[in-house]
């Protein structure tokens, strides 16, 4: 616990020394520093939002006994972007402008990170996400590095390769059979670094088959 807490106020910190320089909240005004928490409180993926809410609250409830950040006590402001990448944006604006935080955690999926990007970068207010993997949440369409969006969780062409090199390195298996849920950007990116590392390996996908996140009947792809 004692190295997540070292990382969370870490993070946070730099997140002040880059919303000095931008439009978020003032960082010396006041005994607190506002976070937001821009999170799947509700909805299709609400257990992701929900747990990292959690997790966050408590870290937080311990930095804040321990004496805070640079002697100011955090303030989370929490908002639920019910699963949707419409809320998702929406939750980020409101944020940035409104609550005017020093820096947004989340939200918890590649897809709604994405959403929420435009309204953060455009107010210079850092956005972090512990759990989203797509590349192009760091990257921007040209490859260039983000300047205000953060991910601590690896990334889908890191686990796709690294699976890839399981498979026909350790496991020796030379012929692999892929279901993906074409509903999900996690599932899509790995499928993606997969083949491209897999076939370099020799390897071959014998049969790639999707499905969407609710079905719950699966004997006429197996």
């Amino acid at each position: 616990m004692k190295k997540e807490l070292k990382m969370i106020t870490a993070g946070l910190m730099s997140a002040m020394l880059l919303t000095g320089c931008g439009a978020g909240g003032a960082v010396g005004d006041g005994d607190t520093i506002k976070v937001g928490l821009n999170y799947e409180l509700s909805g299709n993926v609400s257990t992701y939002g929900t747990s990292l809410v959690n997790g966050i609250e408590f870290a937080v409830k311990e930095i804040n006994e321990k004496g805070g950040v640079l002697g100011k006590q955090i303030e989370l402001v929490k908002a639920d972007n019910k699963s949707s990448g419409e809320e998702a944006a929406n939750v980020s604006s409101r944020l940035a402008t409104r609550d005017k935080v020093v820096a947004i955690l989340g939200p918890a999926t590649s897809g709604n990170v994405k959403a929420a990007l435009p309204p953060a970068e455009e107010n210079k207010v850092p956005l972090i996400s512990a759990s989203s993997t797509a590349d192009d949440v760091t990257l921007d369409a040209s490859g260039g590095v983000r300047q205000y969006v953060f991910k601590t969780c690896f990334s889908d062409s890191f686990q796709g390769v690294t699976m890839a090199n399981f498979a026909a390195r350790e496991l020796k298996l030379m012929k692999t059979a892929i279901l993906r849920d074409n509903t999900s950007d996690y599932s899509m990116g790995l499928t993606t670094a997969f083949k491209a590392t897999y076939s370099t390996l020799g390897g071959e996908v014998v049969a790639e088959e999707a499905y969407q996140a609710k079905d719950t009947d699966f004997k006429t792809l197996l």
